[in-house]
C-alpha cells in the first residue's frame, strides 16, 4: 500500500503590492520625476473637518480613533509526529494471532495511532499508549502483507511507519489418499520379483517437476545382504521404477551403508542428489556388532534420470566407492550415541537453490548440549562438494521434526517446511511452518490429518526447490492398505494434493 505523508503549509501572502515602476516614480524627486517637464506645486492641504462634540452636550474632545485589528498569529505546529512499528519485525513470517505494536511521540502530543493491514484499518484508532493491536492472520490471504502505523497529532500532522511481512496458507484438497507406488506388488519396491518380502517400502520422496515430466526419487528397500536402503526412481515419461542409487553397503569400511531421504536440485549444470546414509563408527570390529550413525552424502549427474556418481573422499565423482565423502557429519560421534541407542545422527537433508548459493537443511540429534532433542541446522555453499561448519546456523525450531522437506515459495518470498507427525505416532498430521530467512520459523500449523502412521513427507517443486502455484502434490509413506497398524517396513508411497 502506498505510504502517504501529510504536511501542513502556512503561507502569508502580501495584502498589498506596489509595482516596480510605480514605486520608482513615487520615490523620485519632483525635479526628476519626468525629465524636462515643469513641476507643479503641491496642492494645498485639505481643511480639517470641524470637531462635532458628542450628543448630549457638555463639549469635550474628539473621540479616540479605533485602531485597525491586529491579524491573529499563524499556527506554528507543522512538525509531524514520530512513529515506529516495533512488532512484527520487517520481512518476518507471521501466523495465527499476531501482536502489532508501535511507539509514537510528538513535539506537542500524539492524538492517536491507526494500524492498517494492506491499506485497511486494523481496528479503531488508539488514542493512548501502549499502541498495540491483535491481528488474526487467518482473516488474510496468504502472501506478503504491508503493515502500517499512522500517527497523528492534534494539528493534523501525520507520519507513517511501514513493514512488510508474509504468511503462507495451503489446504489439503484430497478426498482420499492415492497410491502412486504400490509395494505390495512383487518387484516394485524390492529386488524380489516373485514375492513381496516382509520389508518392502517406498517413502520420503523427492518430487521434481522438470521439463513437463514428474520425477520421483524414493527411499526404498535395500538389496538383501548388501545395504539397508537404496533410492528408487520413476517418472511419468516411462513409469518404470528402478534403482538409481545403490550404495556400497556393508562392503569395505562400511562408510556408505544406506541411501535414503533424497533431495534433488539442479545447480550449475548438475543434478545433485543429497541423501542420508549411515556409517560404521567402529568399522574394525565384526560387522555384526557395528555401531552406526547417520551421515549425509551427495551424488550428481548431468541428467535427472542418471546415472549418478557419488562424491568420494578424494574429491572425485565415482559410480561406486567404498570411501564416500561425508559432506555433513553429526555433531557428536561416539559409541553411546549410535543407531542402536536410538540416535539418528545427521539426517534428512533438504536442499534449495537461491541465486548462486545452495542452502541445505538437516537434522542432528547427537549434540551433547541438547540431549534428546533434534536440532535443525542450515548450511550455505557455492560448491555442492564443499560444506563448511563455519556456514552452519542452528534454526529456532524447538520440537522434534522427522524428515522436514524445505521448499521456497516465490509468491510469498518464504521458505516453507512440510513434515508429518507420523511414526512412531499413530495419529498423523501434515504440518508446515515457514520462514523469511531459513533460520527463524513460524510455529507449526496443521494442514490436515493423514492416515495412521503416515510419515516422511515430500512436496512437489521445480528443479531449484521452488513451490509451484495453485495445486501441487505431496507424498508420504504409510502402511500398505492404510491399515491401523504400524507395519514397520511395509509401506506404500501415497499422494495427495494441496491448494494455495
Amino acid at each position: 500500500a502506498a505510504v502517504t505523508t501529510f504536511q501542513r503549509r502556512n503561507n502569508l501572502e502580501p495584502i498589498g503590492h506596489v509595482g516596480k515602476m510605480t514605486r520608482a516614480i513615487l520615490n523620485a524627486s519632483p525635479a526628476s520625476a519626468v525629465s524636462g517637464a515643469p513641476v507643479a506645486p503641491p496642492p494645498p492641504a485639505p481643511t480639517p473637518a470641524p470637531v462635532i462634540p458628542p450628543s448630549g452636550g457638555g463639549g469635550g474632545s474628539a473621540p479616540t480613533p479605533t485602531p485597525a485589528p491586529t491579524p491573529p498569529p499563524i499556527s506554528g505546529d507543522t512538525t509531524p509526529p514520530s512513529v515506529s512499528l516495533t512488532a512484527p519485525a520487517a520481512s518476518s513470517a507471521v501466523s495465527g494471532i499476531v501482536t502489532v505494536s508501535a511507539t509514537a511521540s510528538d513535539n506537542v502530543a500524539v492524538a492517536g495511532v491507526q494500524f492498517m493491514v494492506d491499506g485497511v484499518n486494523l481496528g479503531a484508532e488508539i488514542t493512548t499508549p501502549p499502541y498495540t493491536v491483535s491481528w488474526n492472520t487467518a482473516s488474510s490471504t496468504g502472501g506478503t502483507h504491508t503493515i502500517e502505523a499512522v500517527a497523528r497529532d492534534s494539528a493534523g500532522n501525520k507520519a507513517v511507519s511501514t513493514v512488510n511481512v508474509a504468511d503462507f496458507k495451503v489446504s489439503n484438497i484430497t478426498s482420499a489418499p492415492l497410491i502412486n507406488i504400490d509395494c505390495s506388488v512383487p518387484g516394485i519396491c524390492s529386488t524380489d520379483s516373485t514375492s513381496t518380502p516382509k520389508q518392502s517400502y517406498a517413502y520420503a520422496p523427492a518430487d521434481i517437476d522438470y521439463l513437463g515430466i514428474k520425477h520421483l526419487f524414493l527411499c526404498s528397500t535395500g538389496v538383501p545382504g548388501v545395504n539397508w536402503d537404496v533410492i528408487r526412481y520413476i517418472n511419468t515419461g516411462d513409469a518404470t521404477i528402478r534403482i538409481i542409487l545403490n550404495p556400497d553397503g556393508y562392503a569395505g569400511s562400511g562408510a556408505d551403508i544406506s541411501a535414503c531421504d533424497p533431495s534433488v536440485v539442479l545447480y550449475k549444470g548438475f543434478f545433485y542428489l543429497f541423501y542420508g546414509s549411515a556409517m560404521a563408527i567402529n568399522p574394525s570390529d565384526d560387522k555384526a556388532y557395528w555401531k552406526t550413525i547417520g551421515v549425509i552424502h551427495v551424488a550428481r549427474s548431468t541428467n535427472i534420470q542418471g546415472p549418478y556418481q557419488i562424491l568420494a573422499q578424494d574429491g572425485t565423482w565415482k559410480s561406486a566407492t567404498k570411501t564416500p565423502k561425508h559432506i555433513v557429519l553429526p555433531r557428536t560421534i561416539s559409541a553411546d550415541r549410535d543407531n542402536n541407542h536410538g540416535y539418528h545422527g545427521a539426517s534428512w537433508p533438504s536442499a534449495v537453490v537461491r541465486g548462486d548459493k545452495l542452502l541445505l537443511w538437516y537434522a542432528d540429534d547427537t549434540d551433547a548440549t541438547a540431549p534428546g532433542r533434534v536440532l535443525y541446522r542450515m548450511m550455505t555453499s557455492s560448491d555442492a562438494s564443499q560444506w563448511s561448519v563455519a556456514t552452519e546456523v542452528e534454526t529456532d525450531i524447538a520440537e522434534t521434526i522427522i524428515s522436514g522437506d524445505v521448499k521456497f515459495d516465490p509468491a510469498s518470498g518464504l521458505f516453507v517446511m512440510f513434515h508429518a507427525t507420523g511414526i512412531p505416532l499413530r495419529l498423523a498430521e501434515l504440518n508446515m511452518r515457514y520462514s523469511a530467512d531459513g533460520m527463524h520459523w513460524s510455529p507449526s500449523a496443521t494442514v490436515s490429518s493423514l492416515p495412521f502412521y503416515a510419515h516422511n513427507v515430500g512436496v512437489e517443486s521445480d528443479e531449484a526447490g521452488n513451490l509451484p502455484g495453485g495445486i501441487f502434490r505431496f507424498s508420504y509413506g504409510a502402511p500398505v492398505g492404510l491399515i491401523d497398524d504400524l507395519s514397520w517396513g511395509y509401506w506404500n508411497n501415497y499422494t495427495g494434493y494441496l491448494s494455495r
